[in-house]
């Protein structure tokens, strides 16, 4: 008899067990607004007791963390909102995306077919999506546009715009009182009927909660307003506004925890917690010192807009079947992992797209693995790297992070621009360890380097300059190669005068627009000092090299006097990545001749070289006006090109065709009254080039 009874013990826990993990799992991804690293009242960290707040209180919070995965050393793919959440909703760094201003559109869109929720429909059509809260991705109007079934901004006179400013009564410190603080409520409700609605139909769902909360301004009711105005303030956190809205977030976040209980499916739902930056607090820099009571994200440094840990680091925490409570993973992540993370949960990593740079976290929860994460991308080992832009009235403007050291990198206004700090023995960043590891800083800066360059990143235009005179004094060189014009004569494609007695060669008549492009196959990453071999009769010598479209060094310099009177260059520093690459020289001034060029450093071949005396067509081709103020524009082309055919395609941000012709020896008038305002691109191709040129209509009908 207890036999039979253990049988059907057995049975009956192991058909529970086989029903539980055979259901597709439901993942709740909760993204908070500028909550800092150490805004939780539970750590962040298991060995720092400032990783948790000393005044606020979040529970329920709280509760997530002790029953899933903590990760101690995540980080947020950007310091500011918008490229943030572009990421995350990409799987691809900020950096890569050129999307590094909080203001503005970026200069990379990524097609929606590659977003999130589009990859989770590829993986399984059957799943339902919903967003619910901030949006803040200016290039898409909305969720709707990436593929989301469902969403709600919170707002309570649209659902789908963006909600008003809330108002209310002004308390001493500037917090405003009112009874539904960001909205938290009505967000909250929608994503829980969005979630009952699934389960009720039995379909697997993906919801996307980002809070407006905690950002500034601070909003609560008044009952939690009196609570923290009566609570004992911490050292570090004191703000009574922020601790309470804080605390309605929370109360936020556990009504949904409440309702996965409620709805039975806490065995198979993953709920992923993070925040899209540090913390909101800039009371260090004096031009925001009427803020500096919002907080203190101490023992880390700095807070949102800043490249300092306190501006990057996050809490970060994953719960959900499989996953062992209370749990925690040194391993360093990024935002960005999250994206192959949902992948890889709902058993589709392979149709995550081929862009995408972020690592799955799913063998670290499970098995608890700290190891180093593998992610998609030719550097190895990874590094974070955050870059800003001009407008951001912030001292440093480029961070770089691999493993345990951190490269600050402060382009203007701060004389003591370069800094390297071990963020593993030093969080706090004040030691800088620039003067006793010279070697590492020099290492860490030429990856940098060609990182940027490589993803063709905006900034300061003093920045690759000043890296490359660093690198120039700093960074040891070997011997020399040179690089005869007999090397690339007419054999690799390109027209050179070579004499046939001495089989001496050179590359003639080279003009202002005309370029070369030289295919380079490097066997060692480094950096490399460039000189040529020039010469002209009468006139300058002009012409740029380049990298992509970065300009990395500019040769000017004074007539030789006859064609056969050959002189050196000045050395240009460029750093050159392993492995085959593209270098151009691109005239700028002046009529002149190219005998050699010779490189510092040996391992570096020339492959091939394209071809030269080809126009810059992009110079050539005009859209004006632009931005569009009427119902029409012109597309306009040079006489030097005009009577070449051209073929015109205009496309909408959505990837729809909304034009197409061929032309040949005619300016075309656009007539584009019929378009709503936007972002419009229009591609004009023929048998030599393709070149895509961005139209703004700004206009209304």
């Amino acid at each position: 008899m207890k036999l039979f009874k253990i049988t059907i013990l057995i049975i009956v826990v192991l058909a529970y067990s086989l029903t539980s993990f055979s259901q597709k799992p439901n993942i709740i991804f909760i993204l908070t607004d500028d909550q800092g690293w150490n805004d939780l009242s539970v750590r962040s960290n298991k060995d720092l007791a400032g990783s948790k707040s000393d005044y606020h209180e979040t529970p329920n919070t709280d509760k997530l963390a002790l029953s899933g995965m903590r990760f101690s050393d995540a980080y947020a793919p950007f310091c500011v909102c918008s490229p943030s959440r572009h990421s995350i909703q990409f799987g691809i760094s900020s950096t890569s995306l050129n999307n590094t201003d909080n203001f503005a559109y970026g200069e990379k869109r990524s097609n929606p077919t590659f977003s999130l929720v589009a990859t989770i429909k590829k993986i399984d059509p059957s799943y339902k999506t919903g967003a619910y809260g901030k949006w803040n991705l200016p290039y898409y109007s909305n969720p709707g546009v990436l593929g989301y079934d469902d969403w709600h901004t919170g707002s309570p006179v649209d659902p789908h715009k963006k909600p008003p400013e809330q108002e209310g009564k002004k308390m001493k410190d500037g917090t405003i009182i009112n009874d539904d603080p960001k909205h938290i409520n009505r967000l909250t409700t929608a994503a829980i009927n969005f979630m009952t609605e699934q389960v009720s139909n039995n379909t697997p769902f993906f919801c996307y909660i980002a809070h407006w909360a905690p950002h500034y301004p601070n909003v609560t009711t008044q009952a939690m307003y009196d609570k923290y105005d009566s609570k004992t303030k911490g050292s570090y956190h004191s703000h009574v506004g922020r601790a309470a809205m804080m605390e309605n977030l929370d109360d936020g976040i556990g009504r949904v925890l409440d309702m996965v209980q409620d709805l039975g499916i806490e065995d198979n739902t993953y709920i992923i917690f993070t925040s899209d930056n540090g913390s909101g607090v800039r009371g260090w820099i004096d031009k925001y010192a009427q803020q500096a009571n919002w907080g203190d994200p101490a023992p880390l440094f700095g807070g949102k807009a800043t490249l300092y840990q306190g501006g990057l680091r996050v809490p970060f925490i994953i719960s959900g079947p499989g996953i062992e409570p209370n749990s925690w993973n040194s391993a360093q992540i990024i935002g960005y992992d999250i994206f192959p993370t949902i992948c890889d949960i709902l058993g589709g990593i392979d149709k995550a797209p081929g862009v995408v740079e972020g690592a799955s976290l799913k063998e670290h929860c499970l098995n608890g693995s700290s190891a180093e994460l593998q992610r998609n991308e030719e550097i190895d080992g990874f590094p974070f790297v955050f870059n800003e832009p001009d407008d951001l009235d912030i001292w440093e403007k480029s961070a770089f992070v691999k493993g345990d050291y951190k490269i600050l990198l402060q382009h203007e206004y701060n004389p003591d621009r370069y800094h390297l700090f071990n963020t593993k023995e030093d969080i706090s960043e004040e030691t800088n360890l620039i003067s006793v590891m010279p070697d590492k800083f020099s290492f860490l800066l030429r990856q940098w380097y060609n990182h940027v360059v490589d993803k063709k990143v905006t900034l300061p235009a003093n920045a690759l300059n000043e890296a490359l005179t660093y690198l120039s004094n700093h960074y040891e060189r070997d011997i020399s190669r040179k690089v005869e014009a007999e090397d690339y004569r007419n054999g690799y494609g390109i027209v050179a005068e070579i004499n046939e007695e001495t089989k001496d060669g050179f590359v003639a008549n080279i003009n202002a627009k005309d370029y070369m492009d030289f295919e380079l196959d490097v066997e060692q990453a480094g950096y490399y000092d460039v000189s040529f071999r020039v010469s002209s009769a009468n006139s300058e010598i002009g012409f740029d090299i380049k990298k992509g479209s970065t300009i990395v060094g500019s040769i000017n310099e004074t007539a030789t006097g006859n064609l056969q009177t050959w002189k050196s260059t000045e050395k240009i520093g460029i750093v050159l990545e392993k492995g085959s690459q593209v270098l151009r020289l691109e005239g700028t001034g002046g009529t002149w001749n190219l005998d050699w060029m010779e490189f510092e450093e040996a391992d570096i071949s020339i492959v091939n070289v394209k071809e030269l005396k080809k126009k810059n067509y992009e110079n050539m081709i005009h859209i004006y006006p632009n931005p569009a103020v009427e119902t029409s524009t012109t597309l306009w082309f040079d006489n030097e090109i005009i009577n070449q055919t051209f073929n015109i395609n205009i496309h909408n941000i959505q990837g729809k065709l909304m034009f197409s012709k061929t032309i040949r020896n005619e300016q075309m008038k656009l007539n584009v009254d019929s378009y709503m305002p936007g972002v419009y691109f229009v591609s004009i191709t023929n048998n030599e080039f393709s070149i895509t040129k961005k139209l703004l209509i700004n206009f209304v009908q």
